[in-house]
């Protein structure tokens, strides 16, 4: 399993400052775009055998708080947890429901945290990542794109265009910088 783990987290270095995110409540927190963890997750472990549970959600007076527990299979059928984790979410102009779902994605990746998933982001070594920046090429541009399998980037008329098996890395690509071209049907952004 700490394989399995290990793996995870390369793929999230891999990827750099563009699956990075910032929040400033009262000072600056630096975590992975929960999506960016379930990807690679979900890469390497498999949807199928991870999950979660909520046991309990609570709306107070301005934010939602989470209690969730994940598991993840071994074996056939053994379902292992390290315990359940609180999540907490603003309530923004009165939307509850992205408050719920962000409480209970903010305690899945705690409780992720647990099996050191995403354990750059509690070691603190994300902000010295967002603070670097990524390496610029002679030309000015990012030498490195998110490390998405099944994606390639090729540089076209003043583009960068991320082809191949984009579906389900929205949240990457758009976090890097690229927006959704419906009528070519590519995600784009311009070149540096």
């Amino acid at each position: 399993m700490w394989q399995k783990i290990e793996q995870i987290n390369n793929i999230l270095r891999q990827q750099g400052k563009s699956i990075i995110q910032v929040k400033d409540v009262g000072r600056k927190q630096y975590g992975y775009i929960p999506q960016a963890v379930f990807d690679a997750v979900n890469q390497v472990i498999g949807p199928e055998n991870w999950k979660y549970a909520v046991l309990d959600i609570e709306p107070t007076e301005n934010q939602v708080i989470a209690s969730v527990e994940v598991l993840i299979r071994f074996g056939d059928d053994e379902w292992l947890s390290r315990g359940p984790q609180f999540g907490s979410c603003n309530i923004v102009k009165g939307n509850l429901g992205d408050a719920k779902k962000g409480a209970i994605t903010d305690a899945i990746q705690k409780c992720f945290s647990l099996w050191s998933i995403g354990s750059d982001a509690y070691a603190g070594k994300l902000q010295e990542i967002w603070e670097k920046g990524e390496p610029k090429d002679p030309q000015g541009q990012s030498k490195s794109q998110p490390k998405l399998e099944g994606v390639v980037f090729e540089n076209k008329d003043g583009r960068i265009l991320a082809k191949g098996k984009t579906y389900g890395k929205s949240a990457v690509l758009k976090a890097s910088g690229f927006q959704w071209n419906a009528e070519e049907k590519v995600w784009w952004k311009k070149a540096a």
